[in-house]
């Protein structure tokens, strides 16, 4: 952590510059939770980094995005580690690439189904954990390390139903599968 912060360094370095990401994953991932989405809605998307989620909304959606750092004026600046959440209401919660880093992520899952109807994560699921792994995770900043039944059971005690489940892209190793679920 960065020291009087809770911020691991992997946000604190260059936080200014993520604006610009050109990483084609995180775009990859929010065409695939947009498609999700019914038009007209209004979207809370936590975590958003350089809000890759916008670009592909349906039409007629409002978009309210969220991250630990005000990196555009129109983030809505929120530390989820530290029980910070956006007022409102939205129709849909998107956490994508985000839970495996909370700290609390039973606390947000919680707040996150007070405040809309409808979730899509995504997150690494860890079906063999290794030493090796688990130490490269967490020098990324990870905190969890879910197997699929482990995380299904998370958002059911949290209020959520998982009405589908799908890869977000294929494995690039057998340790790991990157997965969407939109819950209810």
């Amino acid at each position: 952590m960065v020291e009087g912060t809770g911020i691991h360094p992997r946000w604190a370095k260059d936080h200014a510059g993520m604006a610009a990401d050109t990483n084609r994953h995180p775009r990859r991932r929010a065409a695939l939770a947009a498609s999700f989405i019914p038009a007209g809605s209004r979207i809370l998307d936590l975590g958003c980094g350089a809000m890759p989620l916008r670009e592909h909304l349906p039409e007629g959606c409002s978009y309210t995005p969220s991250d630990i750092w005000k990196r555009h004026p129109d983030i809505v600046p929120a530390d989820l580690n530290k029980g910070e959440f956006p007022d409102g209401e939205w129709d849909v919660i998107a956490m994508l690439g985000v839970a495996a880093y909370l700290e609390t992520p039973s606390l947000v899952l919680r707040t996150a189904r007070e405040r809309a109807p409808m979730l899509i994560l995504s997150t690494s699921l860890w079906p063999i954990l290794t030493d090796r792994s688990v130490r490269h995770a967490e020098a990324r900043g990870q905190v969890n390390f879910w197997r699929r039944p482990d995380l299904t059971s998370l958002l059911r005690r949290t209020g959520w139903t998982v009405e589908k489940q799908t890869p977000v892209r294929r494995p690039r190793s057998w340790l790991m599968q990157e997965t969407m679920f939109v819950c209810k």
